[in-house]
């Protein structure tokens, strides 16, 4: 019964954590009506996903030392202190409070939840446990866009942060289900050294790397920059720009909740995760092209399920490729090594944005995650065939 709490735990702290990095697109628009240069907005989503994803490894390490618990909650009042700062919007207090609190404080909630699920769940239902909790970022993405939109048109750009941190705040009594043991495995000896060198050597490690890197451009971004699009490209308004988000994250819930499950029954799980990538990408570049609403609807929707496979499956693709017990490590260390590309992806995307329609930006996004996918992917078909031919 406590696996379930847990869970139950990480997929409410996910909802809230995500849905929050996956409205920064919403908040950008607004922030853009009141005067502020796009690409300087744009650093605020670049510092947020940057120390997200950099902060990964000496996040996992330290909650190991201190608890899982004590890291998700800690992380939680750190991002509601930095909404709340971010009610004065000027970007020296959002890139503090949107960008290094929201990416600090949501890295800390996000990967503790990846690791106590790794701990809680064993076998065939750890692929579908993952699922479940990642869902979470997209259950987040599916309302918590759509309704910051609608809270600042009620009550202003002050009074929708603000009844934000209220909502942020179930972060803390969420973690409380998650484990208050430190870990044994930050007892770090010479048969540990050696594994973690063993790891490190694998190429297959560095071709889920690459392949993750390619989601910081592609993925991540296409959250921030499909609103902009339509509003600025096909003249949408700003609230139905805003609700594409969520048809991207509805689609992006369903890959989770199907993905890891099916990967988990037929195999290889490879060929799930590439082909998320790759299904994703061409949506992605399909949307640059179509002007018609329901037509961008539909791609938006293939968009979010192949992403949502892709991400889905990934934990329990790293858990096939390189062993359960190393998780802790090439989680934390794919994140890491991906999350620098995070830092200069949107700004570049913003001047881009700026000097160019934004259809070349979904066209950039597509290709990325396409390229992303082809080390693994080419790699897998190689050792898949030449195990065929031995047998």
């Amino acid at each position: 019964m406590s696996q379930w709490k847990v869970l139950l735990s990480s997929v409410v702290i996910n909802s809230l954590v995500k849905g929050t990095l996956k409205s920064l697109g919403v908040l950008m628009l607004e922030l853009g009506s009141r005067g502020v240069d796009t690409a300087s907005a744009s650093w605020v989503p670049a510092i947020a996903y940057t120390l997200f994803a950099v902060l990964s490894s000496p996040v996992a390490k330290l909650a190991g030392i201190i608890s899982h618990r004590l890291m998700a909650a800690l992380g939680g009042l750190i991002i509601v202190a930095g909404v709340l700062i971010s009610t004065f919007p000027l970007l020296p207090t959002l890139y503090l409070g949107l960008g290094v609190a929201l990416g600090t404080g949501g890295c800390m909630c996000s990967i503790t939840g990846v690791l106590e699920i790794n701990k809680q769940f064993t076998g065939s239902s750890r692929g579908l446990a993952h699922g479940f909790s990642l869902a979470g970022n997209t259950l987040g993405g599916l309302v918590l866009p759509g309704l910051i939109a609608l809270m600042m048109e009620g009550w202003g750009y002050k009074g929708a942060l603000l009844i934000l941190g209220g909502l942020l705040l179930n972060i803390v009594p969420a973690s409380l289900f998650y484990s208050s043991r430190k870990d044994s495995k930050v007892v770090c000896t010479e048969e540990s050294r050696a594994e973690n060198k063993k790891v490190f050597k694998n190429p297959r490690l560095w071709f889920c790397i690459f392949s993750m890197a390619s989601t910081t451009v592609g993925y991540t971004n296409f959250g921030l920059y499909l609103p902009l699009h339509l509003h600025t490209c096909l003249g949408f308004t700003k609230t139905v720009s805003a609700s594409y988000i969520s048809i991207f994250a509805l689609g992006d819930l369903t890959g989770r909740l199907t993905g890891p499950a099916l990967s988990d029954r037929f195999s290889p799980r490879w060929l799930w995760y590439c082909g998320g990538l790759i299904g994703a990408g061409i949506s992605m570049l399909c949307i640059a092209f179509v002007i018609d609403g329901f037509a961008i609807g539909g791609l938006t929707m293939l968009a979010g399920y192949f992403s949502g496979v892709m991400v889905g499956v990934y934990p329990a693709l790293l858990s096939d490729e390189l062993g359960a017990d190393n998780l802790s490590v090439t989680y934390p260390l794919s994140q890491t090594m991906a999350g620098v590309l995070n830092l200069a992806g949107p700004p570049l995307l913003g001047l881009l944005a700026t000097v160019l329609e934004t259809s070349y930006v979904m066209l950039l996004l597509g290709l990325s995650l396409i390229i992303g996918s082809l080390p693994l992917l080419l790699s897998s078909t190689i050792m898949h065939y030449r195990a065929s031919s031995i047998q």
